[in-house]
């Protein structure tokens, strides 16, 4: 079985963190829709810790920390380092060359947050 993830948008520098960021890195939420069979599951997110600035794009894959699924989902488990891949790479997409905005502002006068509106899809295989 298979469950079609689509990426609805990411909010940079949220203020509900996971994690406990340093002055160097931001807290980002990418939020998605999660569709598993007939069923959708619309209010899913994880957050995602990462470097400010210019310093996001030369991140491999694995160096972000991206945090557990939160949201109504609780059927059958998928591949993890999938999933991370895929939200890893749509952090870098959509923040990509504007990263150097959010290390400017931060050195400026703090960082505000911004929501960017990008649709990403996967699939993700799923046991159920």
């Amino acid at each position: 079985m298979f469950a079609h993830v689509t990426f609805t948008h990411l909010v940079v520098n949220t203020t509900k963190d996971t994690f406990d960021p340093d002055d160097a890195q931001l807290v980002s939420e990418a939020f998605f829709r999660l569709d598993v069979g007939d069923d959708s599951f619309p209010d899913a997110s994880v957050q995602v810790l990462h470097p400010r600035g210019p310093e996001l794009e030369g991140c491999g894959l694995g160096d972000l920390e991206v945090s557990e699924v939160q949201g109504p989902y609780r059927g059958g488990s998928w591949n993890a380092r999938d999933f991370r891949e895929q939200v890893e790479c749509y952090v870098r997409d959509v923040i990509g060359a504007q990263g150097y905005q959010f290390w400017l502002g931060a050195e400026a006068n703090g960082c505000v947050t911004e929501c960017f509106s990008e649709q990403r899809e996967c699939w993700l295989e799923i046991s159920e």
